[in-house]
């Protein structure tokens, strides 16, 4: 019986965690930009700069995204920038 109840107590956990990954969501058409906070590094002096990230939405799905880092200074990293 606590076989029972524990296995039911599981699938009940189970299917309410999955219920909250589903659903339909509409997004609008459009490009976004986020940009995250200045990080200025570490006691080495790595990882100076921030990320910025645009994507593009069309028809309720990712049609394009591209991440860029910069500098503190607002210089575009590369990767034949050393830093």
């Amino acid at each position: 019986m606590k076989k029972i109840i524990a296995l039911l107590s599981f699938a009940l956990i189970l299917a309410c965690a999955l219920a909250g990954c589903g659903g339909s969501k509409t997004y609008k058409d459009g490009t976004y930009t986020g940009k995250s906070a200045v990080f200025s590094g570490d006691e080495e002096g790595n990882g100076n700069g921030y990320g910025e990230v645009t994507i593009t939405i069309k028809d309720n799905a990712i049609t394009a995204c591209e991440f860029k880092t910069y500098g503190e200074d607002g210089t575009l990293k590369d990767e034949k920038t050393v830093w």
